[in-house]
């Protein structure tokens, strides 16, 4: 069953309920899960086609399944204690040094954080000047473990597994895909566990922060970070745009844009990446 409820809000909270049977056979308890999209235009076709995708892994991956599409922000702090997993698929959604605290006391506290593309963005889109990705949200960083800055004009780039035993990677072959290839600032990066990555180095043109030619040239594309009691999962990947997703810069935008939606590896990651934040070890 699918419900939508529309408001004026820019991001939704989507709240998944699993069968207590089926639950019961493996975790013992129904688990709540939290689950925040954002969109950028009033184009929905991209906004739905990927929540339809992460319906459908659900599906895959529970015997049944409900949910219902709500609107809220992240300052619904009552929504975290009902709940053992967020999954956050978000870009430039900066939430309040309340909200922040708040999700930080919750994975502090055993929470499992499963976070998608631009969950760690903050960006300055103001054509023609170049776009900016201001430092404004240190305690979210810190948490999320780095902070979206650049990245090079879209195009194909290779993934490699960086830790290939572990399970949330272990068996899926290095592939190519199609997508933003995050730039990031890390913070700790030595308490951050690779699981994916890629290498690049040169120039960012149209953003503030555009030379990358001396940087390290290793990126992570998916790693694990522990904070207290719980853990964070961040996938930078999952790309897409459509055509009125840049009317800030032009009134149609001539290419659908699927990036690794298009990915069969990609799918798999989403699958293991919500079994773990179930709490499955491998």
């Amino acid at each position: 069953m699918i419900r939508f409820t529309y408001t004026t809000c820019d991001y939704f909270l989507l709240t998944f309920f699993v069968d207590l049977v089926f639950l019961a056979t493996f975790f013992g308890a129904l688990v709540g899960l939290a689950v925040f999209f954002s969109f950028l235009s009033s184009d929905l076709t991209s906004f739905f086609s990927l929540t339809l995708t992460l319906s459908s892994v659900f599906s895959d991956s529970f015997a049944n399944f409900s949910c219902s599409f709500r609107f809220f922000s992240f300052s619904s702090f009552n929504i975290f204690s009902a709940s053992s997993l967020l999954i956050s698929y978000t870009i430039d959604v900066r939430p309040s040094e309340e909200a922040q605290l708040a999700i930080r006391d919750w994975v502090n506290d055993g929470g499992r954080f499963l976070a998608l593309h631009g969950t760690n963005s903050a960006i300055d889109f103001n054509p023609p000047n170049p776009v900016g990705s201001p430092r404004c949200f240190p305690i979210w960083a810190e948490l999320l473990g780095s902070q979206f800055i650049s990245h090079p004009p879209i195009a194909p780039f290779p993934v490699t597994m960086s830790n290939p035993d572990h399970w949330l990677v272990k068996g899926i072959e290095p592939f190519e895909t199609d997508d933003e290839l995050y730039l990031s600032e890390y913070h700790d990066r030595d308490s951050l566990e690779p699981l994916m990555h890629t290498e690049w180095s040169g120039d960012t043109p149209g953003f503030e922060d555009a030379d990358w030619n001396d940087c390290d040239p290793v990126h992570l594309i998916m790693y694990l970070k522990s904070h207290g009691k719980g853990k964070i999962l961040y996938n930078n990947l999952g790309h897409a745009r459509g055509h009125w997703d840049m009317t800030e810069a032009v009134e149609y935008y001539p290419k659908i844009e699927r990036g690794s939606w298009e990915v069969p590896q990609y799918y798999e990651l989403l699958r293991r990446g919500i079994r773990w934040g179930l709490g499955e070890e491998g």
